[in-house]
């Protein structure tokens, strides 16, 4: 969970930039911004046992206000017209994390072990910043006029049906499981969802990512975290401009640049572009498709260090799988990411072949 609310940071800087009511958050607010929570636990005091249930119940609400904050910073980017600004901001949020665990240290002690009253407010000004945002750049949340505590703990019961952050007046879509079977958000495709190999037999968890409100275009992330096993699906729809460009060049050099371009689309993160270390081509039901495994120097989610606790930078190489096909207009694709086994393509190829196959496409949309 401190990985995602360090990242809060900096999307509260781009939702400051809507925030037209008070041009400038107030001290207080600016003080809980600061009060981050650090990186690693053991950086910070910890919590008498009585308090383990309440604060497991606020970090999950947390972690709720999360996403809403992080697809109020989709709407927000698409309008932002002030890019030195939210530089500026970033830079300052920056500052303000760099104290957090002295911070969050000295409060959980004074307060006797009492972490409460702290993770509640920074749950509080999450709240503020996502309602101030909402209304400032009317947006909207379809039926639900703001987001409360309340309608915080009611997504966390019900996930998949909480209201969505709208960036204009056309319907926002989620997409939909129903048993083992997952539906993408525009129903472009179905696919199974993945079975977990790791040995705590962790669930996959699931994310639609964004498409920039293309309806001819779907993709969904499934992921363990904590095991760093990753496989995106995704099936687009060209149109007719772009597959009269593709029919000129050839096949084969489409899906090579298909498959460049939809790994960098995912791991925007990566601070080089990875080297092939295979390449093969195979029959699928969507014709002729490319598998490509490529090698990402310090590309992994996971984290590990030797003799002391990892930090963010303690990266490794792995293996990133794409597999890419094309069939007229239609394109689809496979990614897939093992960190618990970095040196072995072969536990990441087999992941994305059989996501892949299980693919669905619907031609009656």
């Amino acid at each position: 969970m401190k990985a995602s609310i360090n990242f809060t940071v900096l999307v509260i800087g781009s939702l400051m930039l809507v925030n037209v009511a008070n041009a400038e958050p107030p001290r207080e607010q600016l003080k809980q911004m600061k009060e981050q929570m650090p990186e690693n636990s053991s950086d910070v005091t910890q919590p008498s046992a009585k308090y383990t249930a309440p604060v497991k119940q606020i970090e999950a609400e947390i972690e709720m206000a999360i996403v809403y904050v992080s697809e109020l910073a989709h709407c927000v980017n698409k309008l932002d017209k002030e890019p030195a600004k939210r530089e500026e901001l970033a830079k300052q949020m920056q500052e303000y994390r760099k104290t957090a665990s002295d911070i969050r240290a000295k409060e959980v002690a004074q307060s006797g072990g009492n972490p409460l009253p702290a993770l509640e407010e920074q749950r509080d000004i999450l709240l503020y910043f996502i309602n101030n945002a909402t209304y400032a750049a009317k947006f909207h949340l379809g039926e639900q006029e703001a987001v409360t505590v309340g309608s915080l703990r009611a997504a966390i019961k019900d996930e998949k049906n909480r209201a969505v952050p709208i960036c204009s007046g056309r319907p926002s879509f989620r997409g939909t499981v129903q048993g083992d079977e997952y539906t993408s958000p525009n129903r472009m495709f179905s696919v199974r969802i993945p079975k977990p190999s790791n040995w705590a037999r962790l669930q996959y968890t699931i994310k639609d990512l964004d498409t920039n409100g293309d309806s001819q275009y779907d993709k969904v992330m499934f992921h363990v975290r904590d095991f760093g096993a990753y496989l995106v699906a995704g099936t687009r729809l060209l149109p007719a401009n772009a597959v009269s460009l593709m029919d000129k060049d050839d096949h084969r050099t489409v899906l090579r640049n298909v498959s460049q371009a939809s790994l960098v689309a995912w791991r925007t993160d990566l601070r080089e572009l990875p080297k092939i270390a295979q390449e093969s081509f195979i029959d699928s039901q969507y014709g002729e498709a490319i598998v490509r495994v490529y090698r990402a120097k310090n590309g992994s989610l996971l984290v590990k260090a030797e003799g002391r606790r990892p930090i963010r930078g303690d990266t490794f190489d792995t293996n990133i799988i794409s597999i890419v096909a094309r069939q007229g207009a239609l394109v689809v694709y496979v990614l897939a990411q093992n960190d618990d086994s970095p040196d072995d393509s072969n536990v990441a190829v087999r992941m994305a072949t059989e996501l892949f196959q299980d693919i669905r496409v619907s031609t009656g949309r």
